[in-house]
């Protein structure tokens, strides 16, 4: 069997339940936690899809230290502000992947606010002490070009290239897709590229369909845009179990 990834959330912000993410719940220090297991059966509702396990961690991997030569460890997400340290670090990483793929840095204008509750969100996970993946979304509304009322976009989704293959970025993509739903919103949105085939496939498989271009890269023909409806019945759901709205 290949590794194994747990989940925990810092703080008191929500944990990812049952119904997010397939897997056995277990307890470590207190903290109920999700197992992802590579022979796991295909993830069912409507914000999951099947995680492959591919391979040990390779513990001499840059960035990520002795803690990534373990077969099971700890992922946690925290909650941090858009400009914190760890977050600059993992959000450069990724400029400078666009460089290399696509010539340069994505444009979109950014404001540190836009991911500040109850509007945004933005999420670091940590293995360890290292920061090794991140992501998050801001609100926008019908009075906005090309969005709708109660949308809610993706930015900034980043696994290290260490972790990446070990369901890392579908993990953190289930767990944003439950906030987002706590906070009321009724549809992701997010716009990637062809040279990242990766992404396209995450997001297809995760139920994501694509949509007309939007966005300062609208008219570049390597840019795609994609959304996910987010079901009703699964805001009700995510409202009984006490997460509430912070609409």
């Amino acid at each position: 069997m290949g590794p194994l990834l747990l989940l925990t959330r810092a703080g008191t912000s929500g944990l990812v339940s049952p119904a997010t993410l397939n897997g056995r719940t277990r307890s470590i220090g207190g903290v109920a936690t999700r197992e992802l297991l590579s022979d796991r059966k295909a993830a069912k509702g409507p914000f999951a899809a099947p995680l492959e396990a591919k391979g040990p961690f390779a513990a001499d991997e840059p960035g990520v230290g002795a803690a990534a030569g373990a077969y099971t460890e700890c992922v946690r997400l925290r909650d941090v502000s858009y400009d914190h340290r760890d977050a600059r670090r993992l959000i450069a990483e990724l400029q400078q992947e666009y460089v290399v793929r696509y010539g340069g840095q994505d444009a979109t204008p950014i404001d540190a606010r836009e991911f500040a509750a109850p509007r945004g969100i933005f999420v670091v996970g940590y293995l360890g002490r290292s920061a090794v993946a991140c992501g998050g979304w801001r609100a926008h509304d019908g009075d906005e070009p090309d969005f709708r009322d109660g949308d809610a976009e993706l930015k900034r989704m980043y696994v290290v290239p260490a972790l990446r293959g070990v369901g890392l970025s579908r993990l953190l993509l289930a767990d944003l897709e439950r906030r987002a739903v706590a906070a009321g919103r009724c549809r992701l949105v997010l716009e990637t590229g062809t040279k990242q085939p990766e992404a396209i496939g995450l997001y297809t498989s995760a139920g994501y369909v694509e949509i007309p271009k939007f966005g300062v890269h609208r008219c570049e023909p390597d840019s795609r845009c994609f959304a996910k409806e987010l079901p009703v019945t699964m805001v009700a759901q995510v409202l009984s179990e006490g997460c509430g709205s912070s609409r």
